[in-house]
């Protein structure tokens, strides 16, 4: 998203960092008592693991002036919302892109440290009921500025959410 002048925020974790992934590309990865000492943005326990935007880093990316952009869960999107309510000078555009489940299917078995046959059975699991609920309508209300179905280019939905920022 660089590329096309958006900012990526880094999420805070407590789950073991996966082979090849470093600060500043994935994760902040902290103790669950280093976790809860941080100000956070939005917050959700996942898998066992917690994850969160810091106030730290939204804040220092926000200083950039460029877009920002989180991939989040539903609970972290009514989170975000309300602290851009509560924080003057915070814009909250939500965009909900889905991904299909065969292709996130895939990509789990792919990963090198999801070794545990538990694990990979509670992942998928996870997958086919909660994630399979997820959905862009709350209570009968659609709750994000842009709706999605595409996986892979991410050009169409690059230009439209620029043209939603320029209004």
């Amino acid at each position: 998203m660089s590329e096309n002048g958006f900012v990526r925020l880094i999420s805070h974790t407590t789950r073991k960092r996966r082979e090849g992934e470093t600060d500043e590309d994935y994760f902040f990865v902290e103790s669950a008592a280093e976790f809860a000492k941080i100000p956070m943005v939005e917050t959700i326990r996942f898998e066992g693991n917690m994850y969160g935007l810091s106030v730290e880093e939204a804040d220092k990316k926000k200083k950039l002036g460029k877009p920002l952009v989180l991939g989040v869960t539903p609970l972290g999107r009514q989170q975000i919302q309300e602290f851009c309510t509560a924080n003057e000078g915070w814009l909250h555009i939500p965009v909900w892109v889905s991904a299909p489940t065969e292709k996130r299917i895939a990509r789990l078995a792919q990963r090198k440290d999801e070794k545990d046959t538990r694990q990979l059975e509670d992942r998928l699991h996870t997958m086919l009921t909660t994630e399979h609920e997820w959905s862009s309508v709350e209570d009968g209300k659609e709750v994000y500025d842009l709706c999605f179905n595409r996986w892979g280019n991410p050009a169409p939905v690059v230009s439209m959410i620029k043209d939603l920022l320029v209004k």
